[in-house]
């Protein structure tokens, strides 16, 4: 990652360390942070980071996922289960995507989009796309 990039990071409670960290770090190195949390769920819920703050206060962009605090959409009296961060978090990701695939086609720009290996030619447009970024993208 180099200055400049972009990375999104995903908390719904936002309180946890970790993902309070690498938005730090990456902020440190330069990189536009994208922060997918529960603006409720941090004001509900007390920090685990050593600075007392939580995600959404370190982010250059961030995307209330609107769950509620304790992240459970079903009540079961005794208890609240089954999370909707799962969903929400999917939905606004593919939504992000879809917006900047749009922003860059209008451009006049293909985007390096994979599409599915199950459709006629999917596999080979993929290689030619992997092909380009097999030595930017360590994991690949």
């Amino acid at each position: 990652m180099k200055k400049g990039d972009v990375i999104t990071i995903f908390s719904t409670s936002g309180r946890n360390p970790i993902p309070i960290d690498a938005a730090l770090i990456c902020k440190k190195k330069g990189l536009k942070v994208i922060g997918i949390t529960s603006i409720e769920y941090s004001e509900k819920s007390k920090s685990r980071h050593s600075t007392g703050t939580h995600l959404c206060n370190v982010c250059d962009v961030v995307i209330d996922n609107c769950i509620d605090y304790g992240d459970a959409l079903l009540d079961y009296g005794d208890f609240n289960a089954v999370p909707g961060s799962t969903v929400a978090g999917a939905f606004i990701i593919n939504s992000v995507i879809a917006g900047v695939i749009d922003k860059v086609s209008k451009s006049h720009i293909t985007p390096p989009v994979l599409v599915s290996g199950n459709v006629d030619g999917g596999s080979e447009h993929n290689k030619i796309i992997l092909k380009e970024y097999i030595g930017k993208v360590k994991h690949l």
